[in-house]
């Protein structure tokens, strides 16, 4: 299947188990392999407000739906989100 990057963005993303994790905002691609590396998951909105954001790995991803993206169970890393600043 081939999907664009605006039909991702925007995407529920929960664990297998069914856990909301929150939703799609970006994901990065190694430029070497051409393959998306991780994708940025922005949770709930107390966690938005403490600057909070998901990142899961790609082999993390169990399926990618129509409208939602599936993920193992307790393999989310949790990172203070730091805008990239481009020179």
């Amino acid at each position: 299947m081939l999907i664009q990057h605006k039909q991702l963005i925007g995407l529920d993303v929960e664990t297998h188990s069914g856990e909301l994790l929150g939703k799609l905002v970006g994901f990065v691609i190694n430029t070497d392999t051409q393959e998306i590396e991780h994708y940025e998951v922005r949770p709930s909105l107390v966690k938005q407000f403490l600057g909070e954001m998901l990142l899961i790995n790609r082999k993390q991803v169990r399926e990618i739906k129509k409208n939602k993206i599936i993920v193992e169970d307790g393999v989310v890393k949790e990172y203070k989100f730091q805008p990239v600043v481009d020179v």
